[in-house]
């Protein structure tokens, strides 16, 4: 399966199938004293109905989404992944071995 970007930039874009499809989406929120936000959300599948009763109104939900987590982003302190209700600092996954600004 090939992803498409909506925008130039993955920190804020949709990514979707050949057939237009958005599967992920993205928003990330300004640099705010060093730190900034980027949610991930994930398509609602087709298994759930697509039509809901809202009071008296009836909503299509076809184009639904969930949270599938976060990536705090820190210029200083160690980045941070949220997902599935755990929390992990970056460096735990990604390890700087030369002194160059991005290791190597």
């Amino acid at each position: 399966m090939h992803l498409y970007l909506s925008k130039h930039s993955p920190l804020d874009s949709a990514f979707a199938t050949d057939d237009g499809q958005v599967m992920f989406k993205v928003d990330t929120e300004p640099i705010k004293a060093g730190t900034r936000t980027s949610y991930i959300s994930c398509a609602i599948s087709n298994d759930i109905p697509r039509r809901a009763v809202i009071g008296e109104d009836i909503v299509d939900t076809r184009e639904r989404f969930g949270s599938l987590g976060q990536i705090e982003f820190n210029t200083v302190a160690s980045s941070v992944i949220r997902f599935q209700g755990a929390q992990v600092e970056t460096k735990e996954y990604f390890r700087k071995d030369s002194w160059g600004p991005y290791g190597r």
